[in-house]
């Protein structure tokens, strides 16, 4: 379902050039550092189109609007109106927002960001630099109201500048949260959704798609999945 919001800020684009040329302005900060040719594969259509986009000679029709929202994991509604779902002008801490080659002073950190998993649920991402060596720059990133208290998404990334690390962290994050591994069977008990699981090993849990998962619930998930027996066992923390 697309946003009411978003459809008549593309009606307004359509015959306005100035909502037109405010479009591109903010689909330039969606794409960030990544290659224009490479953002319009992922989007799924040409680069040359997307270059019209940029400069303002056209809007986006809804189907286009909605891939590059998905690509990007920015907000529907201020990709099409500069807005979020309020009406509030929202023009930092966006998803995928450019820094265009400056340092934090773009984006104070921490900062919270949201993005949409691939339910089109939106989640906050609480993101701040690691504490080290000023190189390479490491950004950590939290989910900030998580689902299960033991669990949560976390994401990690670094770079050899702020821009960078935050770059790939944010490229981290919509991956990361685009694929679902688990899913609830009608019994309201969890099923794989295929032979892989990723997550990450908690303190007495593993947690995957943001969910805690115990290591009895996972051994009898890789049993029932792969009709074979496991021992699970993990190593000890350290002080």
């Amino acid at each position: 379902m697309t946003s009411k919001k978003a459809r008549e800020g593309i009606a307004r684009a359509e015959n306005d050039d100035d909502a037109i040329r405010a479009f591109g302005e903010r689909l330039l900060k969606t794409i960030g550092a990544e290659s224009k040719r490479s953002f319009a594969r992922r989007c799924g259509f040409s680069d040359g189109l997307l270059s019209a986009y940029l400069k303002g000679e056209k809007a986006p029709g809804m189907r286009h609007l909605v891939m590059i929202a998905k690509a990007a994991g920015v907000s529907l509604d201020w990709l099409a109106t500069g807005c979020d779902g309020r009406g509030m002008e929202v023009e930092a801490r966006l998803p995928g927002q450019a820094l265009d080659g400056v340092g934090l002073e773009a984006v104070l950190l921490p900062a919270i960001e949201r993005f949409l998993d691939c339910l089109g649920r939106e989640r906050e991402f609480v993101i701040e630099l690691v504490a080290g060596g000023s190189s390479p720059v490491c950004m950590l990133a939290r989910e900030r109201w998580p689902q299960d208290e033991r669990g949560g998404y976390c994401f990690a990334a670094s770079g050899g500048n702020e821009v960078e690390a935050l770059f790939r962290l944010r490229r981290k994050i919509q991956k990361g949260i685009s694929r679902r591994y688990l899913a609830l069977a009608p019994d309201a008990s969890l099923r794989m959704l295929s032979d892989t699981l990723v997550g990450y090993v908690g303190e007495g849990v593993l947690v995957i798609d943001g969910r805690a998962v115990s290591p009895a619930i996972l051994v009898e998930l890789l049993e029932r999945r792969r009709g074979e027996h496991f021992v699970f066992q993990f190593p000890p923390w350290g002080d």
